[in-house]
């Protein structure tokens, strides 16, 4: 790297929402969930990686930490990613559209509300357990996120945590995402599913 490349450097970090890697078409899923994506031939997909944790809470505090589940570390004595960028000089952002408030969230927004910029866009729900009945699509993230791009800082960390397929699946996507039906109650929830990643393709595409 020359040195005008090292110093200016830009790092984004996107977090997905109950994406189920069956269920994309990138790593053989036969409907076409992730046309876009599959399509690239600038990323890798990874096969065998699994979350330390099946739920949101513990599974963000635990891959942005230096604990795990071998390693249990007090949640005061742990170093994170927020602190190793910003100890190196970069401009932290965390764009959201999880909600700021509730049982799901707290501890994930407090990490996030250790970035120099903490941005949340679903704030309609006064907590977690209304944001999911409500439909705050993933779209209102591009904004927010093209604004840190184009920040002045000549080094940025950029963490971008979508709501991705958190149920009700239904209400993930907008109608023009629609693409998938199902002929019953089993068939179109999955369909539903689909759609929403279909539609996660489309936004981190």
């Amino acid at each position: 790297f020359s040195s005008n490349q090292l110093s200016r450097q830009t790092f984004v970090l996107i977090i997905g929402e109950s994406v189920n890697k069956k269920h994309l078409s990138l790593y053989g899923y036969p409907q076409n969930t992730s046309p876009l994506l599959s399509k690239r031939n600038d990323i890798v997909a990874f096969n065998n990686v699994v979350s330390a944790y099946s739920n949101t809470l513990n599974a963000v505090l635990s891959m942005f930490s230096n604990a795990s589940i071998d390693t249990v570390i007090p949640p005061q004595q742990q170093v994170d990613l927020m602190d190793v960028f910003y100890s190196a000089g970069f401009e932290t952002y965390w764009i959201s559209n999880q909600s700021p408030i509730g049982i799901w969230d707290n501890k994930v927004s407090a990490l996030a509300q250790k970035s120099d910029n903490c941005i949340f866009v679903n704030t309609t729900a006064n907590n977690s357990f209304e944001s999911i009945n409500t439909a705050s699509y993933d779209s209102k993230l591009l904004n927010p996120f093209a604004n840190a791009l184009r920040a002045e800082a000549p080094k940025k960390f950029i963490v971008v945590h979508l709501m991705g397929s958190h149920a009700s699946y239904v209400k993930r996507y907008p109608a023009t995402f629609n693409q998938f039906k199902g002929t019953d109650e089993r068939t179109s929830l999955i369909a539903n599913y689909d759609n929403s990643i279909l539609y996660t393709d489309f936004i981190v595409d």
